[in-house]
């Protein structure tokens, strides 16, 4: 299960969890959705680029001016995600991943995505499938090591625990997909989108997913591919634009697509170290100016409230977050023996340490489970004025592992900030006489002739002419905002 996975996973996780057993109306979409949108933002993340998220927003609210009687105050964001996707929330929260942004070729395209969701929300197709599921969980710790440390501070395991061990949403059905993609089209169309962009952004959608040198990462899960690319789907689409076109006064044209991929430059693909970003078994914050080392072959998960890594028998894990309301390692300590007395467990002892060179404290609690011992290990510490807490939970044959990873926890080094690297789109113009395969090796392009031919929506051997603007991946150093 990929990072990008997890994060979505988790989110859905919560979505479901809202909407259990809930009547549904517009009022209840709106609550829904506002609450659901909160979670979002802090589980996986907005992308940082205000004159982006305006630009897609804008765009969004053109395509819903077309609604009539229209019950729901639209917001269009974009998704911290590298994964092509796009959905929505009841009460019209709709979103796209960036990794979208960078598959599309003009405005119309993404008008046509944004009518596709929008048309998800107004047909109130979410609160149709709110079916739960259950998918495998990388949490699969022993019971009495959830037991023990659920009933005193379950915030602590909640986020990771329920996000890959709790439920995910079903996808749509095929008819509301169609019905999403036929009305879709027309709110483009007569909001001056040309309607033939949805065909062409799903053809080379479906092109995306099949390449052999699409990282793992960018590749739709299966569970959230609510979109899947089908020739029938692409005909129908192309045949639906065909009928818009006659019928609507006058017809919409295609946009410039120079002046939309120009405004792409920048774009981060891949993953954004940003948020942190792991090099290895090593993680980094740029942000923040942390670090620390998992076990080499242990997964991870990163979220912006917290990163989660994990053993590969799932019998150990370390979560490391910022809880709020603590100004120090001692009174967070001192909170948690409170919860603990009220809960009349018998408090441990707190211990001092410093972990490299930063003060920390640890209360360590410890149950039999059969032949082993599991333990939930909390270490609070003090860094740049901000107090972590790292929360490892084990059995006793991965103590050591679990506690290397807290021990190893340090100030970003000059040399570790100047390592993280960001893979970011970037525009090439065509000089005279050059192919495809020419602009990649002159710009160092990370993507190879075919995807990006199929980013581009361009023949791999089909001539350029000169002064075209090409999307090309650029690996560069990572510089902090």
């Amino acid at each position: 299960m990929n990072q990008s996975l997890r994060k979505l996973t988790f989110f859905w996780a919560m979505l479901a969890a809202l909407i259990c057993g809930c009547a549904h109306s517009p009022e209840w979409d709106r609550k829904v959705g506002a609450e659901a949108s909160k979670n979002l933002e802090a589980n996986v993340g907005l992308y940082d680029d205000p004159k982006l998220t305006a630009y897609v927003n804008d765009i969004g609210q053109k395509v819903v001016s077309q609604v009539s009687n229209r019950q729901y105050d639209f917001q269009f964001h974009i998704i911290d995600q590298p994964v092509a996707n796009a959905f929505s929330l009841p009460g019209g929260y709709v979103y796209v991943t960036r990794g979208l942004l960078a598959l599309t070729d003009s405005p119309d395209e993404l008008a046509c995505v944004l009518g596709h969701e929008t048309t998800h929300v107004i047909k109130r197709h979410a609160a149709q499938r709110m079916e739960a599921a259950e998918v495998p969980g990388i949490f699969a710790l022993p019971g009495a090591v959830v037991g023990t440390i659920s009933p005193i501070a379950g915030d602590l395991l909640a986020a990771p625990a329920q996000g890959v061990g709790g439920l995910f949403l079903a996808g749509y059905s095929r008819d509301q997909e169609r019905e999403a993609d036929r009305t879709g089209q027309e709110l483009a169309a007569r909001a001056g989108f040309d309607p033939h962009a949805l065909s062409e952004f799903l053809d080379r959608l479906g092109q995306f997913e099949t390449l052999d040198s699409n990282p793992g990462d960018q590749r739709i899960p299966s569970i959230f591919q609510t979109h899947p690319q089908t020739p029938e789907r692409v005909a129908a689409t192309r045949q639906r634009a065909d009928e818009l076109e006659a019928t609507i006064v006058p017809p919409p044209l295609p946009h410039d697509r120079d002046p939309y991929v120009a405004m792409l430059d920048g774009l981060v693909l891949r993953d954004n170290p940003a948020a942190g970003i792991f090099v290895g078994d090593l993680f980094m914050d740029p942000t923040l100016g942390f670090a620390f080392t998992a076990p080499h072959g242990w997964s991870d998960v990163n979220m912006p409230i917290a990163v989660v890594t994990v053993s590969p028998k799932q019998d150990a894990a370390v979560l490391v977050d910022s809880p709020s309301g603590v100004n120090s390692p001692d009174q967070a300590a001192e909170q948690f023996i409170a919860e603990l007395k009220r809960e009349n467990v018998t408090a441990p002892p707190v211990e001092s340490l410093t972990i490299g060179d930063l003060p920390a404290r640890r209360v360590t609690l410890t149950q039999q489970d059969g032949g082993t011992v599991d333990y939930v290990e909390i270490t609070w510490l003090q860094h740049r004025n901000v107090t972590y807490r790292l929360l490892a939970i084990t059995t006793s044959s991965n103590l050591a592992a679990v506690r290397g990873v807290v021990e190893s926890f340090h100030d970003l080094t000059p040399t570790e900030r100047a390592s993280i690297k960001v893979t970011r789109l970037r525009i090439a113009q065509v000089l005279p006489g050059e192919t495809l395969a020419d602009v990649s090796r002159r710009m160092d392009n990370q993507w190879d002739v075919k995807t990006t031919a199929v980013m581009n929506g361009v023949n791999e051997n089909a001539p350029l002419r000169s002064g075209q603007r090409i999307k090309v991946a650029q690996t560069e150093a990572y510089v902090s905002p």
